[in-house]
């Protein structure tokens, strides 16, 4: 091991079976493949290590010899790589993958135990003035404070993610009524009605809401999006009530109009 040298963090039970059965039967789980385990810095910091441990046998005698090589760099780019593939990197919300990853299992939870969750799908109001007469310097500040807002109004089971651009999917993991969806919604709306202080302008937007209840409103991910964005264009026509449930008979499919320029 290099430099600061470290004392091995494997329980000595574990790691005497795995050899021991080794002696005893010949099968070769653990010599010469390499395993993950930790050890102890001689400053007390435990680190990841690879351990591969080859047989010796010399005069007749076997014996055993064990390779630690630190593998801090590479858990630590490992780590790098699994954050940058799931969050999103301006806002750092979650992605539209780990969204969809989080739905998935609120799906297999409620199935379980025949609950319900709500997706809510956010679209920001005059976003695309703000980002055309202040820059896109002083839109990207304010996205990143719009998603510090919108992840203080929630859950710690909750999940707020960007979809991309001025849009934003919450998963309110767990409903018993959709008056809970209904109080989360006017608190984003309180909290985004607030001014925002970027770059030295005091920034009003708004934002409408759209709320799709599983299972009455989708069984998937992709239908849940699809039926909370078909609301939020509903409530975007609305001029006071600035969230909306999903309702079949308004139907999926916002016109083509307000498809073009909805943030305007």
């Amino acid at each position: 091991m290099p430099r600061n040298r470290g004392q091995f963090q494997q329980p000595a039970s574990e790691h005497d079976g795995y050899l021991t059965r080794y002696w005893r039967t010949g099968e070769a789980h653990v010599i010469g493949h390499p395993r993950e385990v930790t050890a102890r810095r001689s400053n007390g910091e435990i680190f990841p290590v690879e351990l591969r441990i080859s047989q010796l046998d010399r005069e007749g005698r076997r014996g055993f010899i064990g390779m630690l090589h630190d593998i801090t760099e590479r858990k630590t780019i490992e780590a790098q790589m699994t954050h940058f593939a799931n969050y999103d990197a301006l806002t750092n919300l979650a992605n539209r993958r780990l969204v969809q990853d989080r739905v998935q299992q609120a799906i297999m939870h409620a199935q379980r135990a025949q609950a319900r969750f709500a997706v809510m799908f956010i679209d920001l109001d005059k976003f695309k003035r703000v980002n055309d007469s202040h820059g896109h310097d002083v839109g990207d500040q304010l996205l990143q404070a719009i998603g510090r807002r919108l992840a203080a109004c929630l859950r710690a089971e909750d999940t707020v993610g960007r979809q991309g651009g001025d849009e934003f999917i919450v998963l309110l993991a767990k409903l018993r009524t959709p008056a809970d969806a209904v109080r989360v919604a006017e608190k984003i709306l309180e909290g985004l009605s607030m001014p925002f202080a970027i770059m030295g302008h005091d920034l009003r937007i708004g934002a409408s809401i759209g709320i799709a209840v599983y299972p009455g409103d989708g069984e998937d991910f992709e239908t849940l999006i699809r039926h909370s964005d078909a609301a939020m264009y509903q409530a975007k026509k609305s001029e006071d009530l600035k969230y909306h449930f999903f309702d079949p008979i308004e139907g999926d499919t916002p016109p083509v109009d307000e498809v073009v320029a909805p943030s305007e």
